[in-house]
C-alpha cells in the first residue's frame, strides 16, 4: 500500500515536469526549482495554515504553527530549495518550504508533501 501511494506521489511529481511516467524525476538545480515554483504558484491556495518545527539554533520550541503567506521567488543558492515566507506571533521570516508541514485534511497538503519528497530525494 505504501509504495503504491510512492508510485502515485512519483507520478504526480513527473507531471509538474512534463516527464513520461518511466522517466526519472530530474534533480534539483535552479531551473528544476524554476519550473516546481510556477507548479505551486497556479495550485496553491494561499495563505494557510502549516507548522514549522524549529532545527536551528536557537530552539525555543519543538514545532509551532505558521501561516504561509507565499512562496517566495528562486534563489541563486538552492540549497535550501524553494522558500515560503510565513507569520507566527513573532512576525514574518522566509523557511524552506520542505520543512513546513501541512496537515493531512488542509486542500494543499498532497502538493506541500509532494514537493517536499522530490526535494529531499533528488538533491
Amino acid at each position: 500500500m505504501i509504495l503504491q501511494e510512492q508510485d502515485h506521489q512519483v507520478a504526480r511529481i513527473q507531471a509538474v515536469f512534463g516527464l513520461p511516467e518511466d522517466a526519472p524525476l530530474p534533480r534539483v538545480d535552479r531551473g528544476t526549482l524554476l519550473t516546481y515554483r510556477q507548479h505551486l504558484e497556479s495550485h496553491l491556495r494561499v495563505p494557510f495554515d502549516a507548522l514549522h518545527a524549529e532545527t536551528r539554533p536557537p530552539v525555543r520550541h519543538l514545532v509551532h504553527s505558521v501561516r504561509v503567506l507565499r512562496v517566495l521567488d528562486v534563489e541563486h543558492h538552492v540549497g535550501d530549495g524553494l522558500l515560503c515566507e510565513v507569520q507566527n506571533h513573532r512576525g514574518t521570516k522566509a523557511l524552506p518550504l520542505a520543512e513546513v508541514g501541512v496537515r493531512e485534511e488542509n486542500p494543499n497538503y498532497q502538493i506541500v508533501d509532494d514537493y517536499a519528497y522530490w526535494f529531499i530525494n533528488c538533491r
